[in-house]
């Protein structure tokens, strides 16, 4: 009984896990306002999954990060579905939220917009990462190294 229950299980991985990593191989890049909505939306059901509920800044607190400055968010999504993956979000910061970051890091997700620069070309930034994640389902798959190489 063991053994087919082996069997079963291998063969379902086999014809239906497997082509779904190999089919998800393909993947997009996508940045700031190429970023909808709905995908920040499934950006924070994938924080959900990954950070406990105090590290988790709120659909309300995203939108407005994404409205004073929608190039904070490098997104990395499914080619072949447009279903976002992953995503990375990187804030250039002010002179004091960063000191203030560096004294105590542990919670970054109350973060106020006044507090996020707006990129002006050819000048200098104190940035911070405060969210880098992937979909737990593609965690075996090219999605973190794709959208790692992108970013750095």
């Amino acid at each position: 009984m063991a053994a087919k229950s082996l069997t079963l299980i291998c063969h379902w991985f086999l014809t239906d896990i497997i082509p779904q990593l190999e089919s998800s191989a393909s993947y997009k890049i996508i940045h700031g306002k190429e970023i909808s909505r709905a995908m920040l939306r499934t950006a924070l059901a994938i924080d959900a999954d990954i950070y406990p509920p105090e590290f988790r800044a709120d659909e309300a607190t995203c939108i407005a990060w994404y409205e004073h400055n929608p190039d904070i968010y490098t997104a990395i999504i499914e080619a072949r579905t447009e279903r976002l993956v992953g995503y990375i979000n990187a804030m250039p910061v002010t002179e004091e939220c960063f000191a203030n970051l560096e004294r105590d890091s542990s919670n970054d997700a109350h973060i106020g917009v006044d507090n996020i620069r707006t990129y002006d070309f050819g000048d200098f930034y104190k940035m911070h990462v405060t969210s880098f994640v992937i979909d737990p389902f593609y965690h075996a798959s090219d999605a973190f190294r794709t959208i790692q190489s992108s970013a750095f």
